[in-house]
Formats: structure tokens, C-alpha cells, sequence
């Protein structure tokens, strides 16, 4: 088992990368329940289901059922990448991370 991919140190998996794609999506997150124009609970709902999760099969069937309405369709496709390539025991500090920025984000 390589050492520096189950520590999170592999190339992709640095912890700055990590916090700036966290933070892309938490942004991404944010605009998707802003652009709610009905007011209704719909995308914010959503959003808490795919923020919930802490493993990799949910957050990418969770994030699928928004993606017909995220604009960047090129960005939901890396997101998928980059949680189908991360070493297994890097998901729930990733998915915190995105729970952290996603409450930045709504708070500025």
C-alpha cells in the first residue's frame, strides 16, 4: 500500500488542495440554493442531504440529483473525479472540510 496516498500526501491529495477544492464546492453549494427562485426549501433540502454524508457512494448519488440544474456540468464532472480518486481514508476529513467552507461561505 503506497504510504503517501493512505496519508493524504500524494500529489492531489495535499492538504491546500484539498481545502481549495472544499471550498469551490461549498461555493458551488451555496449558489445552487441561492438560485432557488420559488423560496422553497427544494435545493436547501438538497444541499443538507449531499452535506450529511460521509461516504464517497452517497455524496456522488446525493450530488447527482442536482446536477441538471449547476450550470458548470465540466466542475460537477471533476468533483466526481477527484471523490472517485481520493484514497478511501481521505473522505470524511474531505467531506468535513466541505461542511466548514460550505458554513464560511453561507455566513459572509
Amino acid at each position: 500500500r503506497d504510504l503517501r496516498m493512505s496519508r493524504g500526501l500524494g500529489d492531489v491529495y495535499k492538504r491546500p488542495d484539498l481545502w481549495e477544492k472544499s471550498r469551490e464546492i461549498a461555493q458551488m453549494l451555496h449558489t445552487y440554493v441561492l438560485g432557488d427562485k420559488k423560496s422553497n426549501m427544494t435545493r436547501r433540502n438538497q444541499v443538507n442531504k449531499i452535506l450529511e454524508t460521509n461516504s464517497r457512494m452517497i455524496f456522488l448519488n446525493e450530488l447527482q440529483q442536482i446536477i441538471p440544474q449547476i450550470p458548470d456540468i465540466k466542475f460537477a464532472e471533476d468533483i466526481g473525479k477527484l471523490i472517485h480518486s481520493m484514497p478511501v481514508d481521505n473522505i470524511p476529513y474531505f467531506l468535513t472540510l466541505v461542511r466548514f467552507n460550505y458554513a464560511i461561505v453561507c455566513n459572509q
